[in-house]
């Protein structure tokens, strides 16, 4: 293979620089801060579109974390030193999340698109998937929500029995809304690699005027109530990373049990919502209300 020197290195980066537009994802270097002389030559990790005139940036560490500051910042000040990866490196129908500290920079976040083969149509189908491409011993799936959803639209798969590999802080942070849907997690965490497939819009059931006469149970579609929901079974790999720097200081289960709420209560007769005020314990098909 050819050899690199630095100096080839910095004229690949210069190169690249001179004609690639910021992106999320992108590794980026500071320079021209005028008011935060700083900040020059600190490197950075392009977090998302803050307006139309700047780019929010998170700053890393020589050892790739993130540092604690993000700044916006316009183009001119930033040199972008990476291209994006190839289209089909930038979203699947099935992702994969490796461990990684939780104060892994953005783009040191290890989500790849896998190629296990998933989703198929029954999920027996897919956990024998996994127990043969991977020899996963004890195949567990979890409900979870990525950063904006508004229903549950991830499943998430991973190995309960590992007890060998590091474990999954990302994962279990970020997928844990529903512990009780598989008996609670498990002891030691869950660990090793996890692949996430997207869900369709969930169903469930509500009392209200219906076929069978005021206050009987009475079929809706849950999905009617989701608003902006992904029109694709496929997710972004920047979505997901989203997801997972969101979920690094929430609680899953709160999060999920408030966006059911709302879900819900929006789906309900008026007077059974002002009965139940949000408070009373009822049993909505799928979800269980607190």
């Amino acid at each position: 293979r050819p050899h690199v020197t630095s100096g080839s290195m910095a004229d690949l980066q210069s190169s690249a620089s001179q004609s690639q537009e910021p992106y999320v994802g992108a590794r980026v270097k500071l320079h021209g801060l005028a008011a935060r002389p700083e900040l020059n030559g600190r490197v950075g990790v392009v977090d998302c579109r803050k307006n139309a005139e700047r780019w929010a940036v998170q700053l890393v560490t020589s050892d790739g974390m993130r540092d604690g500051l993000t700044i916006a910042l316009k183009p001119v000040n930033i040199t972008v030193l990476t291209r994006p990866p190839p289209e089909s490196q930038q979203r699947g129908r099935c992702l994969e999340v490796k461990p990684a500290p939780l104060a892994a920079a953005r783009d040191a976040i290890p989500v790849h698109v896998a190629t296990d083969g998933l989703p198929l149509s029954k999920e027996s189908d897919e956990v024998a998937l996994l127990k043969t491409t991977r020899g996963w011993k004890t195949v567990r799936g979890l409900k979870a929500y990525t950063r904006d959803a508004t229903y549950p639209d991830l499943y998430c798969y991973f190995d309960a029995a590992d007890t060998a590999s590091p474990i999954n802080h990302f994962a279990m942070r970020a997928f844990t809304a529903y512990p009780n849907d598989i008996g609670g997690l498990p002891k030691r965490g869950i660990r090793g690699d996890v692949v996430c497939i997207r869900l369709e819009p969930p169903s469930g059931t509500c009392g209200g005027e219906g076929p069978g006469g005021p206050m009987t149970a009475a079929a809706f579609d849950d999905g009617a109530s989701v608003m902006g929901h992904p029109t694709e079974t496929s997710i972004g790999v920047e979505e997901m990373r989203d997801t997972l720097l969101f979920s690094t200081d929430q609680d899953a289960q709160s999060i999920g049990s408030d966006r059911d709420m709302k879900r819900t209560m929006a789906r309900m007769p008026p007077e059974m919502a002002a009965m139940m005020g949000g408070q009373m314990p009822i049993n909505l098909g799928q979800f269980m209300m607190p």
